[in-house]
């Protein structure tokens, strides 16, 4: 078995010199990776191929056609075989040299029946679509609701849908949201955030996901909102959630740690009549938050690893108490009927330090922008070394993670598996 000094000399020789393009095969295995889902034949291609080249061609990504501008309605089928449709607009001058911010807008009125909303949901609202960005209208009903595990699977593969086709820049993707939709961004915030660079949330109200009779996927934990900046807009007089009952939510998000701004509206009620006062603010909101792809701290809680378990390079895993793990305090605004993990993970270079509650293992998903293959690795949890060593970039996984990712910013060369060591 070569040493690590001999891994780590290899790794350094194979790498690639600043500005070198990668080569045809890599491309070639690059753009069946973005395009399709048959991992073998991703892997057949790959066979031979070096880690550093294929590594340039997932970070330069597939080049892009030209489309026409205007709407576009799309079609995605769930594993029950039930059809979604969104809308998309592409602007006018859409250049696909440029990458493009992506608003994703969820409507209200959820709970009418699919049949009563037509052919035509979404909006030719200028206040909402202009030059400088692509704007999506998913489409949500009664049995489909933002909240539901099928529309947590449906904006997903939107988002893989658009970074396969067209230019768009993946650290700013916003999900936005009106009534029903502004609740169903708070979902969106607490279950699945690695997607989205931010939420904003338009005269809705998180209490309505801690109501029985909205059927909501699961369990909603503040931790997870820490990971992202909120935008919440409400009507001082809205008939249905006024301004004085979003407020203290606000408040217990901010003692959290969460970073957010909160624009109640003198007079307002349930509609969108304040937006054009507020243009600017949000603009300022968005220009200002840019997604980190790979944040150095992730704090992430969930009570089930076969959805809603990730947070970008954090995946938990097996969830189960550890003699002697840490307690880890936490803001609580929802009912919890299920026994939850939580990881609270920090890297600095090669050196992870994690905290963890009611987890038995997780994953790392270790990416060559942060990560130096050629040095050692260690892994900290609850203050003892779960694991300390080399660990080797692997082909296979990084195209993997780009088929299932399509995320120019986000490669990922190795998967190292911790086990939550006990306490001696």
């Amino acid at each position: 078995m070569p040493s690590p000094l001999l891994i780590a000399l290899l790794l350094i020789l194979a790498w690639p010199l600043a500005g070198q393009t990668p080569t045809k095969a890599a491309g070639d295995a690059m753009r069946l990776a973005w395009s399709g889902d048959d991992l073998d034949a991703v892997v057949e291609a790959a066979e031979g191929l070096a880690f550093a080249d294929l590594y340039r061609a997932v970070s330069s990504g597939p080049s892009y056609p030209a489309v026409p501008a205007g709407v576009s309605v799309r079609y995605w089928t769930d594993d029950r075989g039930v059809e979604f449709r969104y809308a998309v607009m592409v602007p006018p001058g859409y250049d696909p040299g440029h990458p493009y911010p992506v608003h994703v807008y969820l409507h209200g009125g959820i709970m009418r029946p699919l049949s009563q909303r037509g052919d035509r949901w979404w909006s030719d609202d200028s206040r909402m679509i202009d030059s400088t960005r692509i704007a999506v209208f998913p489409l949500g009903w009664d049995e489909a609701t933002w909240w539901g595990p099928h529309q947590a699977a449906h904006l997903a593969a939107i988002s893989r849908a658009l970074r396969q086709e067209f230019n768009v820049d993946e650290n700013r993707f916003f999900l936005v949201g009106i009534s029903d939709g502004g609740t169903g961004v708070y979902f969106h915030a607490f279950r699945e955030s690695t997607i989205w660079a931010g939420f904003l949330a338009y005269i809705g109200h998180p209490a309505v996901l801690n109501n029985p009779r909205a059927d909501t996927d699961g369990e909603l934990f503040v931790t997870n909102v820490t990971n992202r900046p909120l935008f919440i807009v409400s009507g001082e007089v809205d008939r249905l959630y006024p301004s004085a009952v979003v407020a203290p939510y606000v408040e217990r998000f901010r003692a959290a740690g969460v970073e957010v701004v909160f624009r109640p509206q003198a007079g307002g009620g349930h509609d969108m009549r304040w937006l054009p006062n507020e243009v600017g603010t949000i603009r300022a909101f968005l220009e200002s938050h840019p997604r980190d792809p790979l944040p150095d701290t992730i704090a992430w809680e969930t009570e089930r690893t076969d959805r809603y378990q990730r947070h970008h390079w954090l995946i938990i895993t097996q969830l189960g108490a550890v003699p002697g793990e840490t307690p880890l305090s936490a803001q609580e605004l929802f009912q919890h009927r299920e026994r939850s993990g939580r990881v609270d993970i920090a890297r600095r270079d090669n050196r992870f330090v994690a905290r963890t509650r009611g987890v038995r293992r997780f994953r790392l998903l270790l990416s060559p922008e942060e990560i130096d293959f050629s040095r050692e690795l260690t892994v900290e949890v609850n203050g003892v070394v779960a694991f300390q060593g080399m660990v080797r970039p692997d082909p296979v996984t990084l195209l993997s993670w780009a088929m299932q990712d399509r995320d120019r910013s986000m490669p990922f060369g190795a998967e190292l598996d911790i086990e939550v060591p006990e306490q001696p």
